[in-house]
């Protein structure tokens, strides 16, 4: 597998970073010889011929997947429901992760699984805050950074310590309106996080879309 490794800011980022097709033997190799260095690994082609979705592809996907989750309605009512669709997917899954939906800025739902950290709580306020000042999925905006190879600092100048372009985050889009809430949870691999997010929100809405890689 070929890796490009960048530096990062923590190896909680690493943890939530690292998408599943990367190697977590070279993974766990890298961090005990790598400790005080801050890194994030972004993983590539494999030398096995595996074909990965290219980032224009991608964010082709997402931009979908923001465009057709879209509520007609949402209220406190439906925060709880599909909280409960979160936690019972995360049950599935046992993923120890934290779950938010806020509407308006308002927090209508918060469940923490078991085995998640305190620090869990923090991740889904820096992925929150990026998709209220995008707009956008917070793994979008992520994915946008790195094909310009460049931090939210640099070009926007968010600081890390408010803002995480990290997968896990998600507008809530009402129909005619736009972006009223966010749905955030955090705790596993970005793109694990972002996957359950869509795939039970789409589930929720009785749609079905194409996934990103």
């Amino acid at each position: 597998m070929i890796f490009y490794l960048t530096y990062y800011r923590s190896f909680r980022q690493v943890q939530h970073a690292v998408p599943p097709r990367c190697s977590w033997q070279f993974y766990n190799i890298a961090r005990q010889s790598m400790s005080y260095l801050q890194f994030r690994i972004d993983c590539y082609q494999s030398f096995h011929g595996e074909n990965l979705m290219n980032i224009d592809d991608e964010l082709q996907a997402l931009t979908t997947q923001e465009t057709d989750l879209t509520f007609h309605h949402f209220d406190h009512a439906t925060a709880w429901e599909l909280g409960l669709a979160l936690k019972n997917a995360a049950e599935r899954r046992q993923l120890p992760i934290a779950i938010e939906i806020q509407l308006s800025g308002q927090t209508l739902f918060y469940y923490a699984m078991p085995g998640a950290t305190p620090d869990i709580a923090d991740w889904v306020r820096r992925k929150r805050n990026v998709v209220n000042h995008f707009h956008k999925s917070s793994y979008a905006v992520g994915l946008r950074l790195q094909q310009r190879q460049v931090t939210l600092e640099e070009r926007y100048g968010l600081s890390v310590r408010d803002y995480a372009a990290h997968g896990g985050a998600f507008p809530i889009n009402l129909l005619n309106v736009g972006c009223v809430g966010t749905i955030s949870l955090s705790g596993s691999p970005q793109l694990e996080d972002h996957h359950l997010l869509v795939s039970t929100l789409a589930q929720f809405l009785g749609l079905s879309l194409p996934s990103v890689h």
